[in-house]
């Protein structure tokens, strides 16, 4: 006589039980890498959006301006939000916009699962000079060089996992990294 193959239902619903404990388990550590891997991918895109800005402004020797913008087409001459978008532009001189004519790239949004906003000191603008380095242009085409900080938070962060934020920092000779925040304070600095 040949035997039955296959499964029992007592044995097919163990097995069941089994999967679910196993997802009930592993999925929250799931979710958190996913926040994580959020955060990291859009401060790695900001990076490598700095890098390119740093780039074009020491490939063309020109002063290259990146700005916050909505509509990737003009600056937003009061947002610190660059979460909506940006456009990166040559400054050739003080009333250099964001415009078809100058602009090097746009796009919206910036960050797709992550929310991005700039220290003070960039609050609206970051620019590089023809040598590379990071800071702001004033009324008078007068290039200053600055440090600061973007700030890169994974969108709907519980309170307990805010180790999850990366901070984009750009010193003022131009060089630009990814860090963790500051462990004490969570705070980019």
């Amino acid at each position: 006589m040949k035997g039955n193959s296959g499964f029992t239902l007592l044995e097919l619903m163990v097995g069941v039980a089994v999967a679910a404990v196993l997802l009930t388990i592993g999925l929250p550590s799931f979710s958190s890498s996913i926040k994580k891997n959020q955060g990291v991918t859009d401060a790695n895109g900001l990076l490598a959006l700095l890098t390119m800005a740093r780039s074009e402004a020491i490939k063309r020797d020109q002063t290259v301006t990146l700005c916050a913008s909505a509509d990737g087409a003009s600056c937003d001459s009061n947002a610190s939000n660059w979460t909506e978008g940006y456009c990166m532009y040559v400054s050739a001189s003080s009333s250099s916009t964001c415009s078809a004519a100058t602009a090097l790239r746009a796009a919206a949004p910036l960050a797709t699962a992550s929310s991005v906003s700039a220290s003070s000191v960039y609050g609206t603008n970051i620019s590089f000079n023809g040598l590379g380095s990071a800071g702001s242009v004033n009324s008078s085409n007068h290039f200053t060089a600055s440090a600061g900080v973007f700030t890169v938070t994974p969108n709907n962060l519980p309170a307990g996992q805010k180790s999850l934020i990366r901070c984009v920092s750009v010193y003022q000779s131009g060089r630009i990294y990814v860090k963790n925040p500051n462990p004490t304070s969570l705070a980019c600095t």
